[in-house]
């Protein structure tokens, strides 16, 4: 899947995002996690952030790569709440200016950047960060390996990595089963989910250390579901709004994708799971 389709999915349902995520006040377009402290929309979204920064470690004063860094969210939050110095990368060009203008609207200019870069090959240098961040966007690339070997290159040694997204579960799907996950996929602009078990191959095979892979399904069950209680709703009336000129057909597809993201999540083909690793110190 092309760079520029991924930009124009988000261009097109940007207005989905703020509608039913909010975006443009909690500045999250991840998935939250829920749990007992956490049991609101608004409460799990920094939650996610929260458990994730948890798992990476993350020290102040460290050097953070936010790889696909969405609106900046995650970014300010990890310069807020973690004292980190952190560079947000990102291929769309709408993200990138509501990132930079909220920074400095939080006065976070000399904390926190924005930039438009590839993060599969994002001319960085080399051994210049102690963390590379990925939330819900390594999902977006079609060859996941590239990531990886591109997150090694630019770690500094001893550095970590954190990926926190969606998962193939099941390796072999039957045809109804690949036709489900195709509305989805092809809906929210990804060309595929990596299955668990090679994506921890490719992470080994390029020199990661301690990797660790943790399932937190259930603790993002809800917001699938949100989505998909949405769905029901939009759907009907997508269509024939986009007769009409008020939808369009990638918002529509957008729609459909909601509904099977979750089914097929209910059904055990995909889940989130949350991937650690550390680059050797030599």
């Amino acid at each position: 899947m092309s760079h520029e389709a991924v930009i124009d999915y988000y261009n097109q349902c940007h207005v989905d995002y703020r509608i039913l995520w909010r975006s443009h006040q909690n500045l999250c377009i991840h998935f939250g996690y829920f749990d007992e402290e956490h049991d609101s929309h608004e409460l799990a979204l920094p939650n996610m952030n929260r458990e994730l920064a948890k798992r990476a470690q993350v020290q102040e004063g460290e050097r953070v790569l936010d790889a696909g860094c969405g609106v900046g969210g995650s970014s300010m939050w990890l310069a807020e709440k973690n004292g980190a110095n952190v560079l947000g990368i990102n291929i769309q060009p709408l993200h990138l200016q509501l990132a930079t203008e909220e920074a400095a609207r939080r006065g976070l200019q000399d904390q926190v950047r924005f930039e438009e870069r590839n993060y599969c090959d994002s001319g960085l240098p080399v051994d210049s960060f102690d963390l590379v961040w990925a939330l819900e966007s390594v999902c977006h690339c079609e060859d996941k390996s590239a990531f990886i070997s591109e997150a090694y290159r630019v770690l500094k040694p001893g550095g970590r990595i954190m990926v926190g997204d969606f998962f193939q579960f099941e390796k072999d799907l039957n045809e109804e089963e690949e036709k489900r996950m195709k509305y989805w996929l092809d809906g929210w602009a990804l060309p595929n989910l990596s299955y668990t078990e090679d994506f921890a191959g490719w992470m080994k095979d390029t020199g990661f250390e301690n990797v660790e892979m943790e399932d937190i399904t259930s603790y993002t069950m809800r917001p699938s579901r949100r989505i998909w209680k949405a769905s029901l709703i939009i759907l009907p009336l997508s269509k024939p709004l986009e007769k009409i000129g008020l939808r369009t057909a990638r918002q529509t597809a957008n729609v459909l994708a909601a509904r099977h993201q979750y089914t097929t999540m209910c059904d055990g083909l995909w889940g989130y799971s949350v991937f650690t690793a550390v680059k050797p110190k030599s």
